[in-house]
């Protein structure tokens, strides 16, 4: 007995579920929801669209399921609900929910700044839509938080390349990485930096009316950050 209840997944009884009306369906949902089992409050909330798909507790039980599946971290499942509602309901009062869940679901699979930073991109995606489109919201003020986190990350993630090029002499292709973090993600402290390692590459380069150029903007738009005092160092007084 201990053996097969161990086995068992669900609580629910999944046939009973075809019976039961949409309002009933959400309110099952949501109790296994706060009970935390996510996935039994999954057959729930799915069974309202797959057996009353014209009720008005769809829209919603799709972002509930959504939430439930973000909960039990399985991503893909909770991507593809979340979408799938938004492409079906983009008036709905929970698209700026939706939003930020899709934002917070690549957020937390944000990969280290050496690799691949697609979930990075998507997150910073979600989330800018989000501010862009529903500023009110309630839901902003943590997505701008993850946005500096976000944009900071991918300066980063160029940065390293920089160095990279910068440290085996190919100045050029530094030059490029860094002038992508200045335009790209300028109100990041890897921007400021950025300004820094352009006047070196640019003196290494012999360059030095464009590394004066560079350290002139540098000072004008960061004048007191140890980057700005580190430039002024670099730059010959002859």
């Amino acid at each position: 007995m201990m053996l097969c209840t161990g086995c068992r997944q669900h609580e629910i009884d999944v046939k009973q579920l075809e019976n039961k009306s949409p309002e009933e369906l959400y309110q099952i949902g949501n109790k296994y929801a706060k009970t935390k089992k996510a996935s039994d409050a999954v057959l729930a909330f799915e069974e309202i669209e797959k057996s009353h798909p014209y009720s008005k507790y769809v829209a919603d039980s799709q972002v509930e399921a959504g939430i439930c599946y973000y909960k039990m971290k399985k991503y893909d499942d909770a991507v593809t609900i979340l979408d799938g509602y938004i492409q079906t309901h983009p008036t709905h009062n929970r698209v700026p929910e939706a939003l930020y869940l899709l934002g917070c679901i690549y957020y937390d699979q944000m990969p280290i700044i050496k690799r691949d930073q697609e979930n990075t991109m998507r997150s910073l995606e979600y989330l800018s839509e989000l501010c862009t489109r529903y500023p009110s919201s309630k839901y902003v003020t943590d997505a701008k938080r993850k946005l500096d986190v976000l944009l900071q990350h991918l300066a980063l993630h160029e940065f390293r390349t920089g160095m990279y090029y910068q440290k085996n002499k190919n100045f050029s292709a530094a030059i490029l990485r860094y002038n992508t973090i200045i335009e790209s993600y300028p109100t990041t402290e890897t921007a400021q930096e950025a300004y820094l390692r352009l006047v070196e590459c640019y003196l290494s380069l012999g360059l030095k009316k464009e590394a004066i150029a560079v350290n002139s903007v540098l000072q004008n738009k960061h004048k007191g950050s140890k980057w700005a005092k580190y430039a002024s160092k670099k730059i010959p007084t002859k």
